[in-house]
């Protein structure tokens, strides 16, 4: 029979967002094609000071009940060409929401920060 090990490790303390969610959409690359959940990049770059509330709103109700929407977890796998005629020169690329990508860099700079200590 196996031992195991029981370790206690501490939670994760979630900070709140606050700047975090505008340097992460300042970030993004400006895209000019669509994204799955048909917004551009672009767009919402432009429009961040308008969303940036709502969206840190969102964010940090998401990680204070340490919940991520189902309707952010959706995404589109489109098959990228990369250069002979040959099916080993396709590679899968997953399209997810902008919103989404927002999100998960929020949730690993806290997973990291976390691991760090």
């Amino acid at each position: 029979m196996s031992q195991t090990v029981h370790t206690s490790y501490s939670n994760i303390k979630y900070k709140p967002t606050t700047t975090e969610i505008d340097n992460i959409i300042k970030s993004l690359k400006a895209k000019v094609h669509m994204d799955y959940d048909e917004t551009f990049t672009k767009i919402l770059k432009i429009s961040s000071s308008f969303i940036i509330s709502p969206l840190n709103y969102k964010c940090n109700k998401a990680l204070s009940k340490s919940i991520f929407s189902y309707i952010l977890k959706f995404s589109v796998i489109k098959s990228l060409y990369k250069n002979k005629p040959d099916i080993s020169n396709y590679k899968p690329k997953s399209l997810s929401t902008s919103f989404s990508k927002i999100f998960e860099k929020v949730k690993q700079t806290r997973l990291v920060d976390h691991l760090t200590k």
